[in-house]
């Protein structure tokens, strides 16, 4: 079956606050590993990096390896790469996009795109030794197919994951998209079916509270069109807690939520916003309540801050948010920015080819204070590659 994705890379009383970037501050950037080119150590980084204590980075790429249906890849400190697994399509499943997700035991828990028994994508389990498995391949009906992103656990070892398409209603020819949960065992449980009304395409993972509700955003459908904030009870019930108008409120996200201690949820949208500067906006960076009550914190403005961020952003120890946007800046390659819990936004790094390209992946954030993140193309062999962001 063809792919059907969208590019990863597609109210309330809003108040918008179009606060201007900060001055660019002189952060070192550095490439620890630029893929070769040839696809033979992997090709178009784009899942986020995971860390174990050693200082090790683990991720995916989407294409690359024998079969160019992409990798689990590892990177030493000393700059090494070595390719852990090589995905076939089949059985095993290709084109993994989102971050690995690790358990106690070393094992680690990918979803891949395409592939798996009935082509409709798989999620697979790696075991420290190399040797994989499929925990479960999706069957493109009402079970979703096409499951994309990270995944996340619960402490019985269940599974949270997202199928961009597939369940029990049509959108666009094809289903609106799934929540779904696995079992250590592999046993699919379809936690909700999207319909057009509550949002449709789910690109982003979910994430949790400590009453088991579920977190997640739609990257189309709604009142509007321009996509959903959601939650997930854990009886099923699902709860639009925004619906996006696009204009200057913000339009399509493909990035997740990011919840603080006092149930705010913080995320980004690709495009709209209000700034002319980008065809459809230039995406923003919003905080809701919970009671579903929404405020931009930051409308982008394409050459000076970044334009389309598409992943979700991340927290630091000091408070402050890290995140990517996908293009904009001085050569509209992408850039790293650092932004207050008020909305004021410093660029860290704007790209411009040699350094990379497209930066589609969450940061990875250690106790140094150091950032690694991937962009998915450029680079010495515009092949994409690893960076490390000293701020």
């Amino acid at each position: 079956m063809k792919s059907r994705l969208f590019k990863a890379a597609m109210l309330g009383s809003a108040v918008a606050l179009a606060l201007s970037a900060g001055t660019a501050q002189a952060a070192k950037y550095k490439v620890l590993y630029d893929f070769i080119g040839n696809g033979s150590d992997g090709l178009d980084p784009q899942g986020g990096l995971i860390s174990d204590k050693a200082g090790n980075l683990f991720g995916v790429t989407v294409y690359g390896g024998p079969s160019d249906k992409g990798t689990i890849f590892e990177i030493r400190p000393d700059g090494s790469e070595t390719r852990l697994h090589d995905f076939t399509s089949t059985p095993d499943g290709g084109l993994p996009r989102g971050r690995l997700l690790p358990d106690k035991a070393g094992n680690f828990y990918a979803t891949a795109t395409i592939g798996g028994a009935a082509g409709d994508g798989a999620v697979i389990k790696l075991a420290p030794d190399g040797t994989e498995s499929v925990l479960y391949s999706f069957q493109g009906g009402s079970d979703g197919f096409e499951p994309i992103g990270d995944m996340i656990s619960d402490g019985q070892g269940n599974l949270y994951g997202v199928a961009i398409a597939g369940g029990d209603f049509t959108c666009l020819q094809t289903g609106c998209g799934v929540v779904f949960k696995l079992t250590p065992d592999g046993t699919e449980t379809v936690l909700h079916a999207f319909s057009f009304s509550e949002g449709f395409y789910p690109i982003a993972a979910v994430i949790a509270d400590k009453a088991g509700n579920l977190y997640g955003t739609t990257s189309g459908g709604g009142a509007y069109g321009f996509g959903t904030a959601y939650r997930l009870a854990p009886d099923g019930t699902l709860s639009v807690l925004h619906a996006f108008a696009g204009g200057t409120d913000g339009a399509n996200p493909s990035a997740g939520l990011l919840l603080d201690k006092k149930g705010n949820l913080y995320g980004a949208t690709e495009f709209g916003g209000g700034n002319t500067g980008c065809d459809g906006g230039c995406g923003t960076i919003f905080r809701l309540t919970p009671d579903g009550t929404e405020t931009l914190l930051h409308v982008f403005a394409g050459k000076t801050d970044g334009s389309a961020p598409v992943v979700s952003l991340v927290q630091g120890p000091d408070g402050d948010f890290y995140g990517t946007a996908s293009a904009g800046g001085v050569k509209n390659f992408g850039t790293v920015f650092r932004m207050k819990a008020r909305g004021r936004m410093t660029l860290l790094h704007s790209f411009r080819g040699k350094d990379g390209k497209s930066p589609n992946a969450e940061l990875l954030l250690d106790k140094k204070g150091r950032i690694f993140g991937s962009a998915y193309y450029g680079g010495p062999s515009k092949s994409g590659l690893v960076f490390e962001l000293k701020p």
